[in-house]
């Protein structure tokens, strides 16, 4: 009969039995809350932000506490780093040599993330991509729409995403009716 250990959530405990030959002592955390996973991020079905603004979510939803300042353990950060994934993992891993993830806070290992899978010349190549982005011939407009969208998400719009998005339309729609009620409507609210 296996044997069962009791631990307390928030607890460091050692692994039972024999241990490879580290450095350091391997010890896993137990959190004190449940832990229900997420997705990990995929850099292929969208940008870090999203997945962060959903882990931010799932947070407020389990209850988890947010970071303390002073950068102390903390569950917030354990469940980041085992909802990441295995290749984000990695990527902080390596990124934070000689430390360990566990020491960073969890904007600090954002940026370390943003950094591999968003690096800032990616951002400029997206903007090209959604300026020149036309609408196709036989495509919906609320396709295109859609499609814009999707391309404005990962552009560094910030402030300026809306106008972004009714200039491009407006300059990309192929039906000529569309266009001029987009125009219409801006000196509307322009005057």
């Amino acid at each position: 009969m296996a044997h069962q250990h009791h631990v307390q959530p928030g607890v460091e405990v050692p692994l039972p039995g024999p241990q490879p030959h580290v450095q350091e002592p391997v010890i896993v955390v137990v959190p004190s809350k449940p832990v229900v996973p997420i997705e990990p991020f995929d850099p292929s079905e969208g940008p870090l932000s999203e997945w962060i603004s959903l882990f931010n979510e799932k947070c407020r939803t389990l209850g988890y506490q947010p970071e303390p300042a002073d950068g102390e353990h903390n569950d917030r950060r354990a469940y980041f780093l085992s909802s990441i994934g295995r290749r984000g993992y990695s990527v902080l891993t390596k990124a934070c040599r000689p430390d360990n993830p566990i020491s960073k806070t969890i904007p600090q290992l954002g940026e370390l993330l943003r950094e591999t899978f968003e690096p800032r010349g990616r951002a400029a190549a997206h903007e090209y991509e959604f300026s020149i982005r036309l609408q196709r011939p036989n495509e919906k407009a609320i396709d295109y729409l859609n499609e814009l969208q999707e391309l404005a998400s990962k552009c560094d719009f910030g402030q300026f995403l809306e106008r972004a998005l009714v200039q491009r339309l407006r300059a990309g729609v192929r039906d000529p009716q569309i266009r001029r009620k987009l125009l219409a409507e801006a000196q509307l609210t322009s005057r």
